[in-house]
């Protein structure tokens, strides 16, 4: 399910881990939620489950979106 929520099945992926910190960055591609804001819960599962094997026991994840603002919402009109 979590495949089929974002866009070209890319799920979230851990790209780094900070050697310090263990922090990660993980990349994905944007989620397929469309103008209504559909959401899945597996996704939003896999994502507090990156939360959680995080050592440090953040109770926080920060998002970010890199594309330029009209390119979003674009691709959110979309679907």
């Amino acid at each position: 399910k979590i495949g089929k929520f974002r866009s070209r099945a890319r799920i979230p992926a851990v790209v780094y881990i900070d050697p310090v910190t263990k922090a990660i960055i993980a990349r994905s591609a944007q989620p397929m939620g469309g103008i209504q804001g559909t959401r899945c819960k597996e996704d939003e599962t896999y994502v507090n489950t990156l939360r959680i094997i995080n050592p440090n026991k953040t109770k926080y994840v920060y998002l970010f979106d890199a594309r330029p603002k009209y390119a979003a919402l674009g691709n959110k009109a979309m679907g």
